[in-house]
């Protein structure tokens, strides 16, 4: 550290600011990258975004889809358990009155 302080102490004039001008240059470009590396970097979140929103959007439709077919099937149940007695039974006196037995087992 002594030696970069001694070596700065005997600039002259014009050899101190070509020494400043290049580190601000060099502080420049750095910064250059760094600015660049981030704009980069905010196209990619913004195309991650974009694609989560769509796939957000894919899984809303899809429980929208989910919710339509399980209430159909809970309503379908529930008309095959008030339903399926009555026709049973109905197909049990109208084989009687046709005389036909109903057969039990496939006899």
């Amino acid at each position: 550290m002594e030696e970069k302080k001694a070596a700065i102490h005997a600039l002259d004039d014009l050899q101190f600011r070509e020494f400043t001008v290049a580190q601000f240059q060099e502080g420049r470009d750095e910064f250059l990258k760094l600015h660049e590396a981030l704009a980069a970097n905010t196209e990619i979140t913004k195309k991650v975004a974009e694609s989560t929103a769509e796939i957000v959007d894919a899984f809303a439709v899809a429980k929208k889809g989910l919710n339509f077919f399980s209430f159909i099937g809970r309503w379908l149940n529930k008309i095959a358990r008030w339903a399926i007695p009555i026709i049973t039974v109905y197909a049990v006196f109208w084989a009687i009155a046709h005389g036909q037995w109903p057969k039990i087992g496939g006899e």
